[in-house]
């Protein structure tokens, strides 16, 4: 007979050391996640070497493990209880260029299994929100250490409020309000290179982070005067055209009521204008950001 698939469920903590086993005491202790089956998906890999020169067999014969790591993505919703946690857990801000790494406890419902993941860094960050999938979500792509079970944990708290929604934003593109945003994403890439493995277990020793890269796409239902005016910011090689957005909690969030994304110095790359006869015009923006001079090329803010 089939069963009901439940929440899933995780708490992660900031590592003393890198790959070291979550104690709660790192970085201010657990932070604390539910969240869907599909949305948490970092599995354990192995790199296999096979070696069938000269052995003289019709099967492989010298076949071993050579690298364990494991990697994957996980997709949350933001809350004003998280907010600030999983910027951290991002690398936002990237402070002396360090992303820190964490150890996160995962509870995976359909195995029966709870699971270790430890020296696990974001390599990649997708913020992203639309009218037609209106949750703010924090998408992560993570690189790490190693997997092991472990004892059982209580499940989290939820949130008590609702998450920042789509509706929450306030759009200010090249200094002037923008109230017919769509969609729009924000995709930060850390660029982690891991290390080569050594010791017996052949797991990793280390990520270094690389140069980050920020991109930033959105779309917007408009006019030919305002088509023309995105097009004209590419045409004219503008490297200067800023990109804020702030999610506005309605009432009381805890702690943060404001979570605000800038980026001061996009350079345009395209935009596009989409609608055939009859439909609501619109123009798609792409853009990567580049760093100004007095910040970092992304700055977040959660007050």
């Amino acid at each position: 007979m089939g069963s009901v698939r439940q929440l899933e469920f995780f708490q992660i903590e900031e590592e003393d050391t890198y790959g070291t086993d979550p104690d709660g005491t790192g970085g201010g202790g657990f932070g604390q996640f539910g969240l869907a089956p599909d949305e948490y998906s970092i599995e354990i890999e192995n790199e296999v070497l096979e070696l069938d020169k000269h052995t003289g067999e019709i099967d492989s014969v010298y076949v071993d493990i050579v690298k364990q790591m494991i990697q994957g993505s996980m997709s949350m919703q933001v809350w004003p209880d998280n907010a600030g946690l999983l910027l951290t857990v991002a690398g936002l801000p990237r402070a002396n260029n360090v992303v820190k790494s964490w150890s996160i406890q995962h509870y995976d419902q359909p195995k029966g299994e709870y699971l270790v993941h430890t020296g696990l860094k974001c390599d990649k960050l997708e913020i992203m929100a639309s009218g037609s999938d209106p949750k703010l979500k924090f998408n992560f792509d993570m690189i790490g250490k190693k997997e092991e079970t472990t004892s059982s944990f209580a499940k989290p708290t939820l949130p008590s409020s609702a998450s920042f929604e789509f509706s929450d934003a306030i759009f200010t593109i090249a200094g002037s309000t923008e109230t017919n945003v769509t969609e729009f994403s924000i995709t930060v890439s850390n660029n982690l290179a891991p290390s080569e493995p050594a010791g017996t277990d052949r797991t990793l020793k280390w990520l270094d982070e690389g140069r980050r890269n920020i991109e930033v796409s959105f779309t917007i239902h408009t006019d030919s005067t305002m088509a023309n005016h995105y097009r004209q910011l590419v045409r004219n090689r503008t490297r200067t055209t800023s990109f804020v957005v702030a999610f506005d909690y309605p009432g009381t969030g805890s702690p943060y009521d404001t979570l605000t994304i800038t980026l001061t110095d996009l350079v345009l790359q395209t935009a596009v204008r989409t609608g055939g006869v009859g439909d609501i015009q619109t123009i798609a923006c792409t853009a990567i950001a580049r760093k100004p001079a007095a910040s970092d090329a992304i700055v977040v803010a959660a007050v």
